[in-house]
């Protein structure tokens, strides 16, 4: 088990003839993480006294990842499970289009809902996947609605970007309105749009 972003070696074994061999060979190394980018593992290493050790390290990968070692038409296979990043911040990104109509009285290029983006990321700056958010507004007069529902909280979940977005819809009384949103397992963390 490996935590998020961390690094840890990887060994294996190569034996000749039933016992380790004493001449230096080249083992090559390769996971399925590495080859889309969301970890790095040393790419070939030579034996020493029959041992090949590459040095694995996370970079996003989080969930199990298949490491191989082959040598000459021979290979062996582990798996390291590395742990999900952990949400540290959200912050707020955009509000489209941060101005709009009071309900029913839109016109040619007006509209009476705005798309409110936030990002989810962790310690790193990274953007954190499948987090579920807590969307509130700071006033429902006049009939404002958030994802078509007129009180909250209203919850979504982040994308594979970290972003995660709510829709708020006017209502029937002009206002000033911020959208909030907290991470649903540390309420503590918790932002607001500008006001829309």
């Amino acid at each position: 088990a490996l935590s998020a972003y961390g690094s840890t070696s990887v060994s294996v074994q190569v034996f000749f003839n039933g016992a380790l061999t004493t001449t230096p060979l080249t083992v090559n190394f390769s996971s399925g993480c590495d080859s889309n980018g969301k970890a790095s593992i040393t790419q070939s290493v030579a034996t020493i006294n029959g041992v090949a050790t590459a040095t694995y390290t996370d970079k996003g990968c989080a969930g199990s990842d298949t490491i191989t070692a082959s040598l000459q038409g021979s290979s062996a296979q582990t798996t390291v499970l590395v742990a999900g990043p952990r949400a540290s911040n959200i912050s707020y990104v955009s509000a489209s289009p941060s101005s709009i109509a009071l309900a029913g009285t839109g016109g040619v290029g007006l509209s009476s809902d705005s798309v409110v983006t936030f990002k989810v990321v962790d310690s790193t700056n990274n953007p954190v996947a499948s987090k579920l958010v807590n969307f509130d507004l700071s006033t429902w007069v006049g009939g404002i609605k958030l994802n078509n529902l007129s009180s909250g909280p209203v919850q979504a979940t982040s994308d594979g970007s970290g972003l995660v977005s709510v829709t708020v819809s006017a209502g029937s009384v002009p206002t000033p309105v911020w959208v909030t949103a907290s991470l649903a397992d540390a309420p503590t963390i918790v932002t607001q749009s500008t006001n829309v």
